[in-house]
């Protein structure tokens, strides 16, 4: 016959009657279907356009042309026990923090989605937003694309030959787990730009390559073109500097379009750098798409300024960058 000492059982018993229950779902998680933004907010602003605009910094259509290109990236996973998010719930989640800058926890909470589940949801969206929209909205040009670029890059700042301006913004990352190298620079040393040929400068016979204008915090490259030492200047020296910084002005005023409209640019992302970069990315090329939908909005200010801590590409040596430069310098002189 078995024999159980009542001693040494009692207090297991006792022990385990006094565990607590652990919960499957928070109650401020489990209302999220009556008492979060998406499901009080939301409806109001679809009779609102103004303030949806306002809310999720894009015009409806384009809210909804966005979720049709990535619903089928974000679809939640199966569950048997929760409510399942949905894609569009999760795209408007997305397109709030970057909006607002906030931190995942207080999406969460006006969400009624934890932190940690809200920091995945926004990186994955971002991540399709970034895939799909890439192709759309920052395409790689073929060369007549490139000629057409000239042409119109020398109809507003009247600089020849020139298809675009090249600049870096610092953008801070709290605690960041691991530092990452940059690429930059990498479509230069590869020549995967797929440039023209040399094209003759405006009312002249001297060809000369088509290039991008940067600052001084970059290297001198056939392709990349930056001002003169400010040392010494000649004269026709200084006045290449003044047309070169003149025609910069357009990528200035594209990174400060795109902070005025996406606050999480203005403060300190709070994750790992991986999906701090994939956030980024989103941000950009996102301001890319609302602005070929929407416009830009009536209060843009094209004189933002931006911070210039960039990464340097590395010089390379080619003895023919300097001559480039020159003949820049002395057709603006001549």
């Amino acid at each position: 016959m078995m024999f159980f000492d009542p001693l040494i059982i009692n207090p297991v018993i006792l022990h385990a009657s006094h565990q607590r229950k652990r919960m499957w779902c928070r109650p401020i998680y489990s209302a999220r279907r009556t008492e979060s933004e998406y499901a009080t907010l939301y409806p109001k602003l679809l009779h609102d356009p103004e303030k949806f605009q306002n809310y999720a910094r894009m015009s409806q259509p384009s809210f909804h042309e966005l979720h049709d290109l990535i619903k089928d990236y974000i679809q939640p996973g199966f569950t048997n026990f929760r409510d399942s998010i949905s894609t569009e719930e999760r795209l408007l989640m997305t397109l709030r923090y970057l909006a607002s800058g906030t931190s995942f926890q207080h999406i969460g909470y006006n969400y009624r989605v934890s932190h940690n589940h809200t920091g995945f949801i926004v990186s994955e969206t971002c991540r399709a937003i970034w895939e799909r929209l890439t192709p759309l909205c920052l395409p790689i040009p073929d060369r007549d694309t490139w000629e057409r670029i000239a042409d119109e890059y020398y109809r507003l700042w009247n600089f020849p030959n020139c298809v675009g301006s090249i600049d870096g913004t610092h953008q801070e990352i709290q605690c960041p787990k691991h530092a990452g190298e940059s690429a930059f620079g990498q479509d230069f040393e590869n020549n995967r730009l797929d440039l023209p040929p040399p094209k003759p400068l405006p009312n002249t016979d001297q060809e000369l390559p088509f290039v991008f204008l940067a600052d001084e915090a970059y290297p001198l490259r056939e392709n990349l073109i930056t001002p003169y030492a400010r040392r010494s200047l000649s004269n026709p020296s200084r006045i290449f500097n003044a047309r070169l910084s003149r025609a910069r002005k357009s990528v200035e005023c594209a990174f400060g379009l795109a902070k005025k409209k996406i606050e999480v640019l203005h403060r300190p992302i709070r994750c790992s750098v991986e999906r701090a970069t994939v956030i980024i990315q989103a941000s950009y090329v996102l301001h890319n798409f609302v602005r070929q939908r929407d416009g830009l909005p009536l209060q843009a200010n094209t004189e933002n300024a931006v911070n210039n801590n960039i990464t340097s590409l590395g010089p390379i040596a080619h003895s023919g960058r300097h001559s480039i430069r020159d003949g820049f310098r002395n057709y603006f002189h001549d």
